[in-house]
């Protein structure tokens, strides 16, 4: 069967900006082809909707306040195209277009998106649990579900692919609000063993990896060091990746990725769970007895098991570099 050459191949072939996924840095966003969509990553709600209204069924604009999105310090908005189909073939169900502060910063289909995306993808592909990702073009998808998503790099730390935008699917009033809440998951038990764990685990996340650490980095020096990754749990108002780090057989540490746009609203969380911090500097703030940390020359947020934490207060107080 002959594949249509879909519309949005100007995303992908402006997306081949060689993005190693454990480093997401670009001095410029990658930009979209403006002869076929006519948008551009940054550009505003404004000018995407004047420029993709000729190929949409209907279009929702839908602001959320406060935000949530990760990328968003201030303002975040979607501009829901659904039925969009371009006079060479094109067509996907829905395309949800997500601005941060104004700046169109992600985009995600569904709908005909597997067959008109992914065979456009460059370079390797990397499959786990489900999903297909696509460093250098920035393209994850969910085949089973015919999902895609295109990210600029500041979403690969946060992992906004794993979010599923809920307004292309469900009415603005219907669609959850997600607890702010700062809390420490309550399966996550320092000093509990990895067996015991693990099937909580699954249960309160999307996707749970699980693998050896060849050289163990943990301050206590275990035999054997296992890292569990847990994705999909809600966390300050959105769904995160939380890294788990289990020194022979027990977990010793945790720590969530955020964004630097989010930054004042989860350090917000933070004291509103555990009180003002008890150390600042310019890249970490400790709370409730060095057992939480937000990081910010990294953003994340850790969670340091008791025994950990005399040896993190050291680090942060020493040179102010507590990361593993």
């Amino acid at each position: 069967m002959k594949i249509p050459a879909p519309s949005l191949l100007g995303i992908l072939t402006s997306l081949l900006c060689l993005v190693d996924l454990g480093h997401p840095v670009l001095a410029q966003p990658p930009e979209l082809d403006p002869g076929i969509l006519g948008v551009h990553w940054g550009e505003s709600p404004d000018v995407v909707e004047e420029n993709i209204a000729e190929f949409s069924r209907s279009l929702e604009f839908v602001v959320v306040d406060p935000p949530r999105f990760p990328l968003a310090a201030e303002h975040e908005a979607h501009l829901i195209a659904r039925d969009y189909r371009s006079d060479d073939g094109f067509h996907v169900d829905a395309v949800a277009f997500t601005f941060a502060d104004g700046k169109l910063v992600q985009i995600e289909a569904r709908g005909g998106a597997i067959i008109a995306l992914m065979p456009r993808a460059i370079g390797d592909a990397h499959s786990y649990e489900g999903y297909v990702e696509y460093p250098r073009s920035l393209l994850f998808a969910r085949p089973k579900e015919d999902v895609v998503w295109l990210l600029t790099p500041p979403g690969l730390h946060p992992h906004l692919y794993l979010w599923d935008n809920p307004y292309i699917s469900a009415a603005v009033d219907s669609v959850p609000t997600l607890d702010m809440s700062a809390v420490r998951p309550d399966f996550l038990e320092f000093g509990e063993e990895l067996n015991e764990l693990l099937p909580r685990m699954q249960a309160a996340c999307r996707i749970v990896q699980r693998e050896q650490v060849p050289k163990p980095w943990l301050p206590t020096e275990p035999a054997v060091q296992v890292a569990v990754n847990c994705f999909g749990v809600v966390f300050a108002g959105f769904p995160r990746k939380l890294e788990t780090a289990f020194g022979d057989g027990t977990l010793q540490l945790g720590w969530m990725g955020t964004a630097a746009q989010e930054e004042p609203r989860v350090r917000q969380a933070l004291v509103e769970a555990y009180g003002e911090p008890e150390y600042v500097n310019d890249s970490w703030e400790a709370f409730q007895g060095w057992t939480v940390a937000l990081r910010k020359d990294v953003p994340e947020v850790y969670f340091i098991s008791e025994r950990l934490a005399p040896v993190y207060q050291k680090r942060f107080e020493g040179d102010g570099n507590g990361a593993n």
